[in-house]
């Protein structure tokens, strides 16, 4: 008997390419909750998004994004992990994302790459937390909200330019393009992935 494994890198997971998409808040219909099995690859965790994700596609929007609890805590995009990359109230930039610590997100791979990347470059703190979504209107209100992307295996890193939240829409204030965190991320990422740059993750055969 003999076992093949390929493995390549693969193309835009979205049909929109590599283009940002946007997210739908669902407060409804709830993906994983404290004590479940959020954070383990379960097929029990995609039978309540299938609703949400068409209600998500009725507004105009790629995927939702999940809350839970009155707080309405963040949770995963859809399929993704998501950051936020903002100013604090004290103009402190920060990227924030949902902790593991309550069980209800995935521990992706793209998620610990990014946030390990981000504090080698140490441009901003980079920080694993609770984030009740009054948070994030908080940072759009002020107009600190710069950047939100999704990460995941097959989507990578996926740029965010709008999140719909009960009948409005909030929007990064900085422009997706070459100098964007999150594009140097991407670009640094698939290069690792290539074997283009000598990096410890990156073994040639």
């Amino acid at each position: 008997a003999m076992i093949l494994v390929l493995c390549c890198p693969v193309g835009p997971y979205f049909k929109s390419g590599f283009v940002p998409i946007k997210l739908s808040v669902d407060a409804k219909y709830i993906r994983a909750w404290p004590g479940g099995t959020g954070n383990v690859k379960s097929g029990g965790n995609y039978g309540p998004t299938v609703i949400s994700q068409a209600a998500a596609a009725s507004n105009g929007c790629s995927q939702s994004l999940f809350v839970y609890a009155k707080e309405e805590y963040v949770t995963e995009a859809g399929t993704m992990n998501i950051f936020f990359l903002w100013r604090d109230e004290r103009g402190v930039k920060q990227l924030v994302t949902p902790t593991l610590d309550d069980g209800t997100i995935l521990p992706g791979v793209t998620r610990q790459s990014v946030l390990e990347l981000s504090r080698q470059w140490n441009e901003c703190e980079t920080i694993e937390r609770m984030i009740p979504f009054a948070d994030v209107l908080a940072a759009s209100a002020r107009g600190d909200l710069l950047e939100v992307f999704g990460t995941g295996t097959a989507a990578v890193i996926q740029p965010v330019s709008g999140i719909v939240y009960e009948g409005r829409e909030i929007n990064p204030s900085e422009p997706f393009d070459d100098k964007s965190f999150q594009r140097r991320l991407t670009d640094y990422l698939i290069s690792i992935q290539y074997g283009d740059i000598e990096h410890p993750w990156s073994h040639v055969v």
